[in-house]
């Protein structure tokens, strides 16, 4: 397996949206709730300010008061919001 590209800038607007996808895909895994009910619970979180996006130029993680929910390497990252950009269709 190939080391990963760094990615030396600030997330994108649609990376973005893929992470919280992917965050929400797995807190509804995690907890057996609808993809609905996940987003709600991250969307109360995040108000309460305990939802952190981070990172850096190798991985975007996404953590909860702390601990890691979910992380991916920044160069796929960029290359799946690409194809979003290009009409790919949605992750999920």
């Amino acid at each position: 397996m190939s080391k990963p590209a760094p990615v030396d800038r600030p997330p994108t607007t649609v990376e973005a949206d893929i992470m919280r996808e992917l965050a929400i895909a797995e807190v509804a895994d995690r907890l057996g709730l609808t993809l609905d009910a996940a987003a709600e619970a991250l969307d109360r979180l995040s108000t309460a300010g305990r939802v952190r996006f981070c990172g850096d130029a190798l991985a975007a993680r996404i953590e909860i008061g702390g601990h890691r929910l979910i992380e991916t390497p920044r160069d796929w990252l960029a290359f799946r919001a690409a194809l979003e950009d290009c009409g790919g269709g949605a992750l999920l």
